[in-house]
Formats: structure tokens, sequence, C-alpha cells
């Protein structure tokens, strides 16, 4: 993968992931069968806003801020095509 090295501990981990998961696994295990998957997608998708708004994925800052504006730089810069080639519309 293109990471930097100095960067390669955050992403290496995926302990937030996990943690997630087991969360959405028990509450899962609660409800026991789900009647379509729409209602499992409900229960996900409460799971993760709960998880945003309590400011659990954001507690910790896994990055510096100079290299987040490199990348939202990067990542909105329009796209450059080699020389000599044009954009076909």
């Amino acid at each position: 993968m293109g990471f930097l090295h100095e960067h390669g501990k955050q992403i290496a981990s995926t302990n937030p992931l996990e943690r997630l998961n087991r969360e959405i696994g028990r509450r899962a295990d609660v409800v026991g069968l789900f009647p379509h998957q729409t209602a499992a997608r409900r229960l996900v998708g409460a799971v993760l806003m709960e998880y945003s708004h309590d400011g659990a994925a954001f507690s910790r800052r896994n990055f510096r801020q100079t290299f987040m504006e490199k990348l939202y730089r990067a990542a909105n810069a329009p796209e450059r095509l080699p020389d000599g080639e044009r954009q076909h519309d």
C-alpha cells in the first residue's frame, strides 16, 4: 500500500474497527432474528450514528493536521493529464 511509514502503526491497527464490530454483534445478538435485511441495516446505522455522536471515533487524532491538509488538497486537486493528452467530454 502507499502509506507513509510514520503512519503505519495507526493504519495497521484495527482495534477501533474490531470494537465497533463487536458492539454491532452484541446488539444483533440481543435482537436475535431480524425480520428482513432493512431491519439489520437500521441497527447497524444506529450503532454507527451513536458511535460518531459520542465522539469515540474522533477522540484521538491519528494523523498530524498538516498531513491531513496535504491529503485533502491532493484529493480535491483537479486531475492532471500527461503531456499531449486531452480530456474528452
